[in-house]
């Protein structure tokens, strides 16, 4: 917006003349008077050597210099008292006074006559000059600070006009007055056309568009005006969203739509997670004008539709289409004909639905009156229409995704509420999700499979505990979710089910016999710890041990597990390393975890750096049979790195249970322990049993009872990298422990030593692919091959027994063992293939010795028809 200059910073303008004739000679230029004096002076000077007064003149040099001072230094302070005077109307008046006074008192000091009179004629026209100029400087600066009344008056109305707040009449009538002012003086002169201008695109122009501003962000104006066909008036008042929300009875979309229409004429229902297209709305909505049109024929009647101008048929048709029909209440003001009744009707049901379609009502009522949009919008110019239009649409948008916020928001919490009546079991019945109005087919098929699933649940969980009770019922997985839901189901039912002195006893038996650990028993356990009653806490700590010992698997499956097993350790080290009682354990347990005690943490911390010196690789070796630094039969680690990585591990480990035993060193040597076991254990993968932190062996499933395949693996991919590599091993990372933790295969960094005696770690982590799986099942079929190498005594005995000569019996025996044998060599092959060892060929003395010959001779010298025969009962079945 332009802005208005302040009194302070008015100053005169390039030129201060105002055309009028200031002086009887020319007197543009100073220097012109001072030529002229110039020539006095020679004059004088002429008479003077005339008159052989040499004294004289030298005289009447120093007065006329005198008089020079004087009046130049009197004319700058006249001029500089006037910029500090802001009395600008009379400046001209008193300019010339000061400035005849100023001749007056300057050409006295001049005593020659004649002199003086030059001077004062020399001066005169100086003077005019002077005074003349300021007065066109009062002039300006009157003009100046009218132009600042003005606008200041302007500003005032503006404020007015752009106050939402105000009365509308008196926003008009202030709009005028800047209209008026504005025009009245541009015609006196003192706004100059150009500024004139300037002020109405500030004042009227910015107003007209602070108004619409303001229009939109008070909701009254919603767009421009629709006008032309009804798709166009629908687009507008509807506007378009490509995905669905929720609108009193039904989920909408495209142009306010719960239907969509595909490009082949099919129709099907908006549902949650639908997308429309633009062209799929538009021809949606093409096809529902025709049926509203139709709609509104069948209220109105064919005759008085058809007598209606195209403008009022195309606002009815909005109005049917949003009512569904044209409301009863108006329709005898529609077969009337009448444009100005009709819009009164129209107009009449702004405050249907609580007022929430009042102006869309008004617009409708205005094109059917013939009307256009609000003056200021009219008088906009086209940028600031687009402007206007686009912070409307914004608004609208905006409007329009918040109630669609609401109303997802409403929808997610009706379908929760049902949700949680199925769980409380408050839901039990079928029906009645499916006549709930508010609920989508698709949410309706949802929840009746989770009212089902819920239902069968309680039929498992019944069923459960009854085969339980009975002595039935096997060990679960407490890392199958289904497997703890069912022990949570059976943990509810027990609740009813077994009275309230028995409940304790039954979920310990119930835990011990699944191996699960219900998550109720875990939250029971830990509101139990924080608690501050002794009591409580020891029947927290007792249940927490309970639970470690008899479910240690299942308590590290379940979320907080960990939390209730760390209790349960120091539980176990108070009272069994320290011969707490359960009560003193408790006590212990709670001043040991009190926030109050940082001032105990700090001593303990200084404790801490003389009471670790008693602890370090003895206690390793102890516990895990290790010998530090490789001595014993297992090492710490393969290299010196690797051990020294073990002590700061246990180091560590026991910093941290210092505090927690409160500076007990027994105590805190049992819970370190107990927490290096549960990762570290031995691994033979690196040729030689060591210690090491998540060993392969305990991730990954034996095969033939052994792990060997593992280290064939390992020394597999490290030659596949190194050709020449003579020893390898696997060291557990932080994702090894993310793998874990995640129930993942877990992956290591790869290590292969060079014949140099150098470590190099391999580019890629190790993990196992399909190869466990491959040497299983490779294992499964060499174990059908053992089993029929067996059938083949079983044959061999029968033909015996049944008189075949002992030559024939045995060469058949034979040869029916080869052929096993060549297939179990085949399958020996692929295993070792799979592994990256060498072949192992399998014998025919696997089951048949190589003496078989004999031994079958013998048995048949011993046989008796009818009799077993003893050593193939002994050794076949072997």
């Amino acid at each position: 917006m332009a802005r208005i200059p302040t009194a302070a910073e008015i100053s005169g303008p390039g030129s201060l003349r105002t055309g009028r004739s200031i002086a009887r000679q020319d007197t543009t230029a100073e220097g012109r008077g001072l030529a002229d004096f110039g020539s006095g002076l020679r004059q004088a000077g002429a008479v003077a050597v005339a008159f052989g007064e040499q004294e004289r003149q030298k005289a009447l040099a120093l007065e006329l210099s005198k008089a020079d001072a004087q009046y130049n230094s009197g004319l700058i302070g006249i001029e500089n008292g006037f910029n500090q005077d802001g009395n600008y109307s009379t400046w001209g008046q008193r300019a010339q006074q000061s400035t005849q006074e100023l001749l007056s008192s300057s050409a006295n000091l001049i005593s020659d006559p004649e002199a003086r009179q030059l001077w004062l004629l020399d001066k005169q026209a100086h003077a005019t000059g002077f005074v003349d100029r300021i007065g066109d400087r009062s002039f300006a600066r009157v003009q100046e600070q009218q132009v600042v009344d003005l606008g200041q008056a302007i500003e005032t109305n503006y404020n007015i006009l752009t106050d939402p707040s105000r009365p509308e009449e008196e926003r008009e009538r202030a709009r005028l007055d800047i209209e008026g002012a504005i025009a009245v003086n541009e015609q006196t002169g003192l706004l100059a056309p150009g500024t004139a201008q300037e002020w109405r695109e500030t004042f009227l122009q910015q107003g007209d568009y602070a108004l619409g501003q303001n229009a939109v962000d008070s909701g009254e104006f919603t767009g421009p005006l629709p006008q032309g066909d009804t798709a166009a008036i629908l687009r507008s008042f509807e506007g378009f969203q490509t995905s669905p929300y929720w609108d009193v009875n039904a989920y909408r979309i495209g142009y306010g739509s719960d239907t969509i229409t595909r490009a082949d004429g099919s129709v099907v229902r908006v549902q949650p997670g639908m997308m429309v297209t633009r062209e799929d709305a538009e021809r949606d909505l093409a096809r529902r004008i025709r049926e509203f049109e139709q709609v509104a024929v069948r209220n109105v009647g064919v005759d008085a539709w058809a007598a209606l101008p195209p403008q009022t048929r195309a606002a009815l048709t909005s109005v049917t289409y949003n009512y569904g029909e044209i409301p009863p209440r108006i329709r005898d003001a529609v077969r009337g004909g009448d444009p100005v009744a009709i819009a009164d009707a129209v107009a009449s049901l702004q405050n249907d639905n609580g007022g929430v379609n009042r102006e869309r009502r008004l617009k409708e009522a205005a094109i059917i009156r013939g009307e256009g949009n609000p003056e200021w919008y009219q008088r906009l110019p086209p940028t600031q229409r687009i402007a206007i239009d686009q912070m409307a649409a914004s608004r609208q948008s905006q409007q329009a995704s918040a109630a669609q916020a609401r109303a997802q928001s409403e929808y997610a919490a009706h379908k929760g509420s049902i949700e949680l009546g199925i769980r409380t079991r408050d839901i039990v019945s079928e029906q009645q999700i499916l006549n709930d109005a508010m609920l989508t087919d698709s949410d309706k098929a949802t929840l009746l499979n989770t009212l089902r699933t819920e239902v069968g649940r309680v039929s498992d969980a019944q069923n459960f505990l009854a085969s339980w009770q009975a002595g039935q019922s096997a060990g679960l997985n407490p890392f199958n979710s289904d497997n703890r839901r069912l022990v949570d189901d059976v943990f509810d039912e027990l609740q009813t089910a077994v009275p309230a002195e028995q409940r304790e006893a039954a979920t310990t038996q119930l835990i011990a016999d699944t191996g699960v650990v219900p998550s109720q028993a875990i939250a029971d356990v830990r509101q139990g710890l924080t608690g501050t009653d002794t009591a409580a806490v020891t029947r927290a700590l007792q249940t927490a041990a309970m639970l470690t010992d008899t479910a240690p698997q299942g308590l590290m499956a379940v979320e907080h597990g960990r939390e209730v097993r760390d209790a349960a350790d120091m539980y176990n080290a108070l009272v069994n390393g320290r011969g707490f009682t359960a009560e003193q354990a408790a006590q212990q347990y709670m001043r040991m975890n009190d926030p109050a005690q940082q001032q105990r943490v700090e001593v303990l911390q200084a404790r801490w750096t003389e009471d670790r010196k008693s602890l370090g690789p003895q206690d390793i070796v102890q516990e895990f049979g290790a010998g530090f630094l490789g001595f014993g039969a297992v090492s710490t680690g393969v290299t010196i790195e690797q051990q020294e990585a073990v002590l700061a591990d246990y180091m560590s480990f026991a910093e941290d249970a210092y505090l927690q035993a409160n500076g007990d060193i027994a105590v805190t040597k049992q819970l370190a322990i107990q927490e290096m076991r549960r990762t570290y254990g031995v691994s033979s993968v690196s040729g030689n049993a060591a210690l090491m932190k998540f060993p392969p062996e305990n991730f990954f499933p034996s095969v033939a009872g052994s792990h060997d395949y593992l280290r064939d693996i390992v020394m597999r991919d490290a030659r596949s990298i190194e050709a020449t590599s003579q020893n390898a091993m696997l060291v557990g990372t932080t994702e090894t422990a993310q793998d874990v933790s995640a129930g993942m295969v877990p992956r290591y960094n790869l290590y292969y030593q060079t014949p140099d005696g150098v470590w190099n770690m391999a580019p890629q982590m190790f993990t196992l692919g399909d190869e466990v799986q491959q040497l299983q099942t490779l294992q499964s079929q060499r174990n059908q091959l053992e089993g029929e190498r067996a059938r083949v005594m079983v044959q061999w005995r029968q033909d015996v027994q049944s008189g075949m000569p002992l030559e024939e019996a045995q060469a058949r025996a034979e040869a029916a063992d080869a052929a096993l044998v060549e297939q179990m060599n085949a399958l020996g092959g692929q295993a070792s293939e799979v592994r990256g060892n060498g072949p192992v060929e399998e014998s025919s003395d696997y089951f048949i010795p190589n003496d078989m010959a004999e031994r079958l001779m013998q048995e048949q010298e011993n046989f008796v028809p009818g009799q077993p025969i003893d050593w193939f009962n002994q050794q076949g079945r072997n």
